[in-house]
C-alpha cells in the first residue's frame, strides 16, 4: 500500500499479508511550522541540520515522493487499520510505535516533539477504545528509551509550546515510564527492566533480574553522565 485510501481499502479486505510503503524515508510531520532554535544544557543555541538524501537510482520515480500530511495515513489511522486486519478468535499481538517522537528529539524540536505526541495520544485512544470491554486483552504504552535529554523548565501557557532545554541528540539512560490496562497489568509495578515486559506478554513467570541503581542519570551505554539540568525541577513524574 502506498497511500491513505490503500490503506482503509486494506482494513476492509483483509488480506493476508499487508506492507505498508507510504513514503520514501521519513513520513510527513504532524507539525510543519515555525521551530525555535533548541537551547542546550550547556546554555547555547544550536540545531540539527535537515538531512537530505541524494535517491540517484533508475528504478525511475517514487509514487511516494509526493507524499504529504493530506495523503499519507497517520499514526492513528494506520493504528485503527491493524486492529481490523488482526482482530479475531485467535488473539494477536500489535505494536505500534510513535518512531516520530524519537526523530524529533534526535532534532531536539520540541515543536514536532509535542505533536506526535499527540498524535501518539489519539492512536492509543483508539486502542482502548477498541479495548474497552474486554477481559482478555493486556494494554501497555511505554518507551524503549529516552532521546535529549528533555528538561521542561517553564510553562508559557495553554496553547503555546514549554520553554524546554536539551541535553544532548542521542539516546539516554534516563528510565521511562510504563504504563499498563488489562489483563496482566497487575504484574507491572515499581521499577523493572525493559525485558520483563515479555514475561508480562506472554504471561510466563518473571525471569530472575538483578538491577544495579545509578547514581547519576548514563547515556545509552551506560557509562557517560548527562549534563545535569541548570534549573530547579518541580516534584514528580517527568
Amino acid at each position: 500500500m502506498t497511500s491513505r485510501r490503500r490503506a482503509a481499502a486494506a482494513a476492509r479486505t483483509a488480506p493476508v499479508h499487508v506492507s505498508g510503503q507510504f513514503a520514501p524515508d521519513q513520513m510527513p510531520w504532524e507539525y510543519e511550522g515555525p521551530i525555535e532554535e533548541a537551547i542546550g544544557t550547556d546554555g547555547y543555541e544550536h540545531g540539527m541540520e535537515e538531512k537530505e538524501e541524494d535517491d540517484t537510482g533508475d528504478d525511475g520515480p517514487d509514487p511516494r515522493e509526493d507524499v504529504t500530511f493530506e495523503t499519507a495515513p497517520h499514526l492513528s489511522e494506520m493504528g485503527a487499520a491493524a486492529l481490523a486486519l488482526l482482530d479475531g478468535p485467535k488473539g494477536f499481538f500489535l505494536m505500534i510505535e510513535g518512531g516520530s517522537i524519537d526523530k524529533a528529539c534526535h532534532k531536539n524540536q520540541i515543536e514536532r516533539s509535542v505533536f506526535e505526541t499527540l498524535e501518539f495520544e489519539k492512536t492509543f485512544r483508539a486502542v482502548m477504545a477498541w479495548a474497552a470491554g474486554r477481559k482478555d486483552t493486556l494494554v501497555i504504552v511505554t518507551a524503549d528509551h529516552e532521546t535529549g535529554g528533555l528538561w521542561v523548565t517553564k510553562s508559557r501557557g495553554t496553547g503555546e509550546f514549554p520553554e524546554v532545554v536539551w541535553g544532548r541528540w542521542d539516546h539516554t539512560g534516563l528510565n521511562v515510564p510504563v504504563y499498563a490496562w488489562g489483563l496482566g497489568a497487575d504484574r507491572i509495578t515499581g521499577v523493572i527492566d525493559n525485558t520483563a515486559l515479555y514475561a508480562v506478554m506472554t504471561g510466563e513467570p518473571p525471569a530472575p533480574l538483578a538491577l544495579v541503581p545509578h547514581e547519576a542519570p548514563y547515556d545509552a551505554y551506560g557509562t557517560v553522565p548527562l549534563a545535569p539540568c541548570p534549573f530547579p525541577l518541580a516534584a514528580g513524574r517527568r
